[in-house]
């Protein structure tokens, strides 16, 4: 029995040698990868402000993603433990497995008032977590929404909602396109 298996290994291993040298771009096939210490020059390497105080980038071969800076703490509604990462391939992420993916684009802008307040009472009515745990939008307002338009290397955008109500409570939701309930996160500075 050893020697078949013996055997069978022999085999195997011959026959990866034999593709390797009939396919010497068999490494065409494999994913891309980012080189994390010297990213792409087209490459976001900096968050504008205020996004620079609750988020910051950080990079895997392959892709960026954007996570809870040091003085913020961001969390799932329903979990404490689990991690929320906002990857560059959001928008397609069948693409993620063999496609590298980076920031190309993140402008941050403040809505005004009436801009905070429309989109506070839609996604209240559309995303059925941030409107059960915040109320009705009469009995909580939001003091200031952050809207973060993303874009990748392969020209894919998302938006990512900042809804500002304190130190304590503000929301991200993640819309690519749509907004939902899974994409919503909680956000509080640690004190």
């Amino acid at each position: 029995m050893k020697h078949f298996a013996a055997a069978g290994l022999a085999i195997i291993a011959a026959g990866m040698v034999a593709f390797a040298q009939a396919h010497p771009d068999a490494d065409a096939d494999a994913p891309e990868v980012i080189d994390c210490r010297r990213p792409p020059a087209d490459a976001v390497t900096e968050l504008p402000a205020p996004l620079n105080r609750w988020a910051r980038l950080e990079c895997q071969p392959s892709s960026q993603f954007l996570v809870q800076s040091a003085d913020w703490s961001w969390r799932y509604p329903a979990s404490f433990t689990t991690p929320v990462l906002i990857p560059a391939w959001t928008p397609d992420p069948a693409r993620a497995a063999v496609e590298a993916h980076y920031f190309v684009a993140a402008q941050l802008d403040r809505m005004t008032d009436q801009q905070a307040q429309a989109l506070h009472e839609r996604l209240a009515r559309e995303v059925a977590v941030y409107g059960a745990m915040t109320g009705t939008p009469e009995q909580s307002p939001v003091r200031e929404v952050y809207a973060l338009r993303a874009q990748n290397n392969h020209g894919e955008h998302f938006d990512v909602y900042f809804m500002y109500r304190s130190e304590q409570d503000v929301w991200g939701l993640v819309c690519a396109p749509q907004c939902k309930s899974e994409f919503s996160f909680l956000m509080s500075a640690r004190n």
